[in-house]
């Protein structure tokens, strides 16, 4: 016997979804990782020229690029007027993104 409404494939399936590790063996974007590449980019271009400049960038909950809206994760309650410091602690997409469009690609890439 295979286990109680189990046939052998049916179980050998569930047993490696249950014991599959998502974090090596699924893809994900870079996300927020990338954040600190794009600050990067941005201060050795002279595009911010600091991290505490207060309302220097906003959040408004979600950007549109290129016809995606990509949203905050805090989306439902936008940060609004944020220093780069604060963006990086809130890991805000929308101010990246901005940022990001700012840059000269082949600093980043």
């Amino acid at each position: 016997m295979h286990g109680i409404g189990f046939s052998k494939p049916n179980k050998n399936e569930t047993l490696q979804k249950m014991w599959r590790n998502k974090a090596i063996a699924d893809t994900y974007e870079p996300g927020s990782t990338f954040k600190l590449i794009t600050t990067s980019a941005a201060l050795e271009e002279g595009i911010v020229t600091g991290t505490d400049n207060a309302g220097e960038f906003s959040c408004t909950g979600a950007i549109e690029i290129a016809g995606t809206r990509i949203k905050c994760w805090r989306y439902y309650r936008p940060h609004g007027a944020q220093s780069l410091r604060n963006a990086l602690m809130n890991s805000c997409n929308p101010v990246f993104i901005g940022l990001r469009t700012k840059t000269r690609s082949e600093n980043i890439l």
